[in-house]
């Protein structure tokens, strides 16, 4: 995802203005700041409230959700919790950028005053309500100025024929609109027609209930996918594994298109890819128990398993020639535990330091645990329920119902398969990139000094290597090197994936006998170019070919020119990540789309397949 450009307003430095006097100047100069600060601040009607209202849009704006569906999400929480039965995420089709989003539901509305309420932060009846999605009231103001500079809640219940309304422009505030003389308020609200444009959108998908409410955003500035293909491609999967166990009885469409579930563990029959091909998921049995919470309360906590072989990821050769697995890219973003907070899926945890760790490999093994909001202190959810932090008490509760003991049955069953696998002689071949740097090793220049140490650096990496997947497994040390030495003399070049954010878009490290180029998958090199919708198998082994002979030049250098390369490869990759953002909008101007949804990545048969970095 690309970070969001942070873009100065009138809004943003209005109360920056001098007010001050010349007179003044002999003051120290913090002094003189801080009076001048204070007088702007009752120009524009501040009371000395608790919030100084600027800054605290501002700092809400970067609330800190992941992308435009995370933020999203929270408004078709509040939709689910009004009762909805359909909710629909809609923008103009006028240009290939919106230019407005919303989402519209078929609850049961807010009355004019409850909408006023509803567009402050803090401003809900369900405060600290532990039975459902909302609790604290930010989440309705909080997500729609972070995508944009102004919003409008229209709203109607079952009594009223027509919507009222309220807008919110954080530009006209800064002007001083919704200034009453003592403080910033928000408006009243007023019965109004529908926008022309949103109205026949709503026409067109056939949704005009007799109650509801919609959130329309505009002015958006920070969209995380800025065209309506970009938008719909990525909203639409998010929303299918956010909601999937809510889809059952509620309708979510994406510009028209229903959304169907899709389980992460692959264990619900009905849901996306299920039985995608030839081999399903296999269910462990579950774990229930209970939790006393803060008040005294016992709390249900269900861990789910779900273990997915060697195979699992492949495409069906015998189906449709060119169809893609989606399984694979899915498992890749949800490798770990998956945490629900009342069955809406809010975080996946990848580790935890003494405990337990997900690895590449773990994509095969599927973690669920869900929880109700009554637990929510044990998990630190916070107001944009984005993330979660596991606390020490629960997992000691997670060990002691059997989690560490599913997670190396599953890894142990893995690696047996696998290497069963490998034994029938059914490994992975080496790639023509990988040939051909097997190949054109016969005309390296290489002191043998430098191979000496070379040969030095792959053997203590390999032994690391080996104590980590040893310290996973629970298998011997020494079988585990024997393994990993016989498979970097058959592949003395290999190509490898993993996924590391805001890492460098490749690493490259000397593992025994073997080089080892690792690509990141979420970089946008990886999702836009290596496996972009217009990479081919020619364009994919020039690209390997090239980072293996910037990555041997690096793992061959020393002193400086080493500390060179580790600090030119973080440059090239931030530069690199910001050109393809750019390009990206060059590109869909011409059709060419701005999708970052990855295509399948195959199940990694490579050298160290077994060790994927810890």
């Amino acid at each position: 995802m690309s970070a969001h450009r942070y873009r100065q307003t009138q809004f943003d430095i209005d109360f920056l203005e001098p007010v001050m006097t010349s007179s003044s100047l002999s003051a120290d100069p913090d002094l003189l700041a801080q009076r001048n600060f204070v007088e702007s601040l009752k120009r524009h009607g501040h009371d000395f409230g608790i919030a100084h209202t600027a800054a605290f849009i501002r700092g809400i704006r970067d609330l800190g959700y992941k992308h435009s569906g995370t933020a999203l999400d929270e408004q078709i929480d509040n939709a689910d919790q009004a009762g909805a039965h359909s909710i629909h995420v809609l923008w103009d089709t006028a240009g290939k950028k919106p230019t407005w989003i919303a989402v519209a539901d078929d609850g049961h509305g807010m009355e004019a005053d409850m909408i006023r309420l509803a567009m402050a932060w803090g401003g809900t009846h369900r405060e600290n309500d532990r039975n459902g999605f909302g609790r604290y009231g930010y989440g309705l103001p909080s997500s729609a100025v972070s995508q944009g500079r102004r919003f409008t809640v229209f709203s109607k219940t079952g009594t009223a024929s027509e919507y009222s309304s309220v807008t919110l422009d954080l530009d006209e505030m800064s002007e001083g609109k919704y200034n009453d003389g003592h403080r910033i308020v928000i408006p009243e609200g007023k019965v109004t027609p529908l926008p022309p444009a949103l109205a026949v959108r709503l026409k067109d998908l056939k949704f005009e209930p007799s109650s509801g409410t919609i959130v329309l955003m505009e002015k958006l500035d920070r969209l995380t996918w800025t065209t309506a293909l970009g938008l719909k491609q990525n909203l639409v999967p998010h929303f299918a594994v956010t909601y999937r166990d809510y889809l059952r009885n509620l309708d979510i469409f994406v510009d028209g298109t229903q959304i169907k579930p899709i389980d992460p563990l692959f264990l619900t029959p009905g849901a996306l890819y299920y039985d995608e091909d030839f081999q399903r998921a296999e269910a462990l049995p579950e774990a229930r128990f209970t939790v006393t919470n803060s008040e005294g309360v016992e709390c249900p906590v269900v861990l789910r398993y779900s273990y997915m072989p060697p195979r699992f990821g492949q495409v069906d050769k015998s189906k449709e020639r060119g169809k893609n697995n989606q399984r694979f890219r899915i498992r890749a973003d949800n490798n770990g535990i998956i945490v629900m907070r009342n069955h809406r899926q809010i975080d996946v945890v990848g580790s935890k330091r003494g405990v337990l760790y997900f690895n590449n490999d773990d994509r095969y093994v599927g973690v669920e645990l869900d929880f109700p909001p009554s637990l929510d202190e044990e998990f630190s959810i916070t107001t944009s329920k984005q993330s979660v932090v596991i606390s020490d008490r629960m997992w000691d509760k997670l060990k002691e119902h059997g989690l560490i003991e599913a997670v190396q049955q599953m890894r142990t069953k893995y690696d047996k398969e696998k290497a069963k696998l490998r034994g029938s002689g059914s490994s992975k071949a080496p790639t023509p990139s990988e040939k051909t740097m097997a190949e054109a090793e016969k005309f390296s220049k290489t002191p043998p000094s430098d191979r000496e140490r070379l040969e030095q650096r792959g053997k203590e990496n390999l032994e690391r290597q080996a104590e980590k997947v040893a310290e996973r497994t629970g298998r011997p040390k020494i079988e585990v090197v024997k393994e990993l030495q016989a498979e970097t003399i058959e592949r003395p070049y290999v190509v490898k994936e993993e996924s590391s954010p805001g890492a460098p878009f490749y690493r490259v490290e000397q593992l025994g006998g073997a080089r080892v180029v690792w690509l990141n998958t979420s970089h946008r090199f990886y999702t836009r170019v290596y496996k972009g919708q217009d990479a081919t198998p020619r364009l994919r082994a020039a690209i390997e070919v090239m980072l293996f002979v910037i990555g041997s030049c690096e793992v061959e250098s020393v002193d400086d020119r080493a500390r060179f390369y580790v600090s030119e490869r973080s440059e090239w990759s931030t530069r690199l990540e910001t050109a393809l953002d750019i390009l990206d909008t060059y590109l869909s101007e011409e059709g060419a789309g701005d999708s970052t949804i990855r295509e399948e990545e195959q199940p990694d048969e490579s050298v160290g397949a077994t060790a994927a970095a810890a």
